[in-house]
């Protein structure tokens, strides 16, 4: 788990997002460290764009942040990526083509994406099918070794998605 996550889960920091800035359990203002990392953590109940309301962070990465969110119009749990906002504009213009270009792919093992966005604080975001479930790295370690067959089932419908890729 990251920082960020820590942060967030063991809620040794609150966010104030309009105000970019972190405030401690005690109520004192946070050091600029955490600051910098709990900034971007987007509270439960924060509203993108009025339509996808966060539920809580559920990963974490190098160009920003996926949350377990939901639409509010349609009722249904969604996951979404969040860019940081201190990306260059050549790593936005990636992040945008990843998100068109997965749109197109339409296959039981590779999830749905359903819209692309800007928020209204300015980062950019995909809207995407959440599937819930294990993570594979939790399956490795609490089930090692692994049964022979699954994994032969695991690594064929991975083939699959990858095929339906790459076609």
């Amino acid at each position: 788990m990251s920082q960020r996550e820590d942060l967030a889960k063991d809620k040794l920091v609150e966010v104030d997002v309009s105000a970019g800035r972190a405030i401690d359990k005690a109520g004192g203002v946070a050091r600029d460290e955490l600051v910098e990392v709990a900034a971007t953590v987007l509270p439960a109940g924060f509203l993108i764009d009025d339509k996808y309301e966060i539920v809580k962070l559920i990963g974490s990465g190098g160009m920003g942040d996926v949350y377990l969110s939901k639409d509010v119009l349609l009722g249904r749990l969604i996951a979404i990526k969040v860019l940081r906002n201190s990306l260059s504009s050549e790593q936005v213009t990636l992040f945008q083509r990843e998100g068109q270009i997965l749109s197109r792919l339409n296959h039981p093992h590779i999830g749905s994406i359903y819209q692309l966005g800007v928020s209204q604080q300015g980062s950019p975001y995909i809207v995407m099918e959440y599937v819930d479930g294990t993570a594979l790295s939790q399956i490795i370690a609490s089930q090692s070794p692994l049964n022979p067959y699954w994994v032969s089932r695991v690594v064929d419908q991975l083939s699959d998605g990858l095929k339906a890729a790459h076609d």
